[in-house]
């Protein structure tokens, strides 16, 4: 996969380059109903057929427990697998509006990004609720927006306060480090050969920086763009004393052995040189869950947490 092919994958799955450290606003796209619509529509009410548009969306709302009212997913919604069994209205940015009508929802929820389908919907007069995921603020924001505008507030801060409580049992644990490794975070395996490769990373303002940080580490790229690419040379600049290769493609299918060998090769030979390198700290993770900030945002964080927090790490 080259490069640009990447971050359009970045695009798609993650909703665009994913800057941490921005509001937890999470905006509404609603036709201006009455006030008897309005109360009708905070009770969750007519709520029954909602229309996800995103798979962080599914499966936040899945975690709600409001799968038996999501009327329709994306093609890239594959979990849970009760997911799958939904209609399919196509991806992200081509969604089938004649499918989609057919389904007659009362409720579809996207992201900011899906504008066209937004105003596409809104000219129906069918009801639209945007939220956000770039951080994981704005994840939070996001379950407790869906719950309240389903009826299920209760659940919303249930799974809240299991997320923090798991995010904070991490956070305490990455204390327990002597100091913060330097950690590289590559973007979809796209580890290119010859000297002139260059290398798609996370800076430390995105949803990766902030899994890293709270791990424990430290990004090792400090630079102000959101996912740089750097070459061989940058590389062996930044010393990054682990490297992790967020490894997923499109279709979330594993690597495989034989070619996981091959990527690590590769890892192998462009950072000779640097502390990862040396100390055998080259990771490759695998798993849909960590190119969808949604609720799963917590298993993310476990892998990259088991990567940073190596038992010879920690003081006492």
């Amino acid at each position: 996969m080259t490069v640009k092919g990447t971050k359009r994958t970045i695009v798609v799955l993650i909703t665009a380059a994913l800057a941490f450290g921005g509001s937890a606003l999470v905006n509404r796209a609603l036709r201006a109903p009455d006030p008897s619509a309005q109360q009708q529509a905070a009770s969750g009410f007519d709520c029954r057929r909602i229309v996800s548009l995103a798979p962080s969306i599914t499966e936040t709302l899945f975690a709600l427990g409001l799968g038996d009212r999501v009327a329709a997913v994306t093609r890239y919604c594959e979990y849970p697998a009760e997911a799958k069994k939904k209609p399919r209205i196509g991806g992200f940015y081509d969604a089938n509006y004649e499918a989609l009508l057919a389904l007659t929802p009362d409720l579809a929820i996207l992201l900011p990004e899906q504008e066209k389908v937004r105003q596409f919907l809104d000219k129906q007069g069918i009801e639209v609720l945007v939220v956000n995921n770039k951080t994981i603020a704005d994840i939070f924001a996001m379950i407790g927006t869906i719950a309240g505008r389903c009826g299920v507030e209760a659940r919303g801060k249930e799974l809240t306060a299991e997320l923090v409580a798991k995010r904070e049992a991490i956070r305490q644990e990455a204390r327990r480090l002597a100091r913060p490794p330097r950690v590289l975070v590559s973007i979809g395996g796209n580890m290119g050969s010859g000297p002139e490769a260059k290398i798609c990373v996370a800076g430390p303002e995105t949803f990766y920086g902030q899994l890293v940080a709270l791990a424990g580490g430290r990004d090792a790229y400090q630079g102000r763009q959101a996912f740089p690419e750097i070459s061989r040379e940058g590389l062996l600049e930044l010393n990054p004393e682990a490297i992790i290769d967020i490894a997923v493609n499109t279709d979330y299918r594993p690597l495989g052995t034989a070619a996981k060998r091959a990527m690590l090769a590769k890892w192998q030979e462009a950072a000779s040189g640097t502390a990862a390198a040396r100390d055998g700290r080259i990771h490759i993770l695998e798993g849909d869950y960590l190119v969808i900030p949604g609720p799963r945002f917590i298993r993310a964080l476990e892998d990259v947490a088991t990567v940073i927090q190596l038992p010879g790490e920690k003081g006492p």
